[in-house]
């Protein structure tokens, strides 16, 4: 009986009967495209429309890039006119200030959804600290008896 160790070209007649060859086996499919992340801004909207500042301070910004040099803080509830769009970013024109600019797309839309908080009322009572209630003691605490006293022993080392 001859064995397949014996012949290199069993080796590769035996894994091709199992289908474990590499030439066997077709490529993986590609991979889907993957999706946008999270809280990407999906505004396709047309220029010359109008969004507005769905928060209470946006940064108005010379390029669109978060680290590009700020021009103007727009205020929450202001209405833009859409010039452009180069991904997450917007390319606006204040209707209040005129200013141009370009403004992160995830912080506007296309109603004025932004309330400010009411302002606090002159001469009006500040609101009172919260109030701290701290847990009593349910008792005494015995008291601790001190440690005894720690003894050392040292074994003698002998030369060797």
């Amino acid at each position: 009986m001859m064995t397949v160790m014996a012949r290199p070209w069993a080796w590769t007649l035996l894994l091709a009967l199992l289908g474990l060859s590499a030439c066997a086996t077709p490529p993986p499919p590609p991979l889907p495209a993957p999706p946008p992340p999270l809280g990407a801004p999906h505004y396709q909207g047309p220029v010359g429309s109008t969004l507005y500042v769905n928060v209470a301070r946006l940064n108005l910004r010379a390029c669109p890039a978060a680290n590009c040099q700020i021009l103007a803080t727009l205020a929450g509830g202001e209405p833009l006119t859409v010039l452009s769009q180069q991904g997450g970013w917007i390319l606006v024109r204040s209707q209040a200030s005129g200013r141009e600019g370009w403004a992160s797309a995830r912080y506007l839309g296309t109603q004025p959804g932004f309330r400010a908080p009411a302002p606090k009322k002159p001469g009006a009572p500040a609101p009172p600290p919260p109030s701290e209630e701290w847990a009593e003691p349910a008792g005494e605490a015995p008291a601790e008896s001190p440690a005894p006293p720690v003894q050392e022993e040292f074994a003698p080392v002998s030369p060797q």
